[in-house]
């Protein structure tokens, strides 16, 4: 049986992040979108605005999610 050591891990600095996957960075978007969505005013053009362009990159990622789940169907 392995024991897992009490001494916090440090990042490597010399490690390269990988780079975002789609998905990854149109949650961001919305992430930052519900952001402003919550600093405007609850009847304002801005708040419609934002709840529509959030719905439409949700709709996206939900595209690219369903084309992935295709991919890997037809690779297998």
């Amino acid at each position: 049986m392995n024991q897992l050591s009490n001494v916090p891990m440090q990042p490597n600095q010399n490690a390269v992040e990988r780079p975002l996957t789609l998905i990854e960075k149109l949650e961001r978007e919305v992430n930052r979108l519900l952001e402003l969505k919550a600093q405007e005013k609850p009847h304002s053009l801005g708040y419609v605005f934002l709840g529509h362009h959030i719905a439409a990159t949700v709709n996206a990622i939900n595209i690219v999610k369903q084309h992935e789940v295709e991919s890997e169907v037809q690779g297998d």
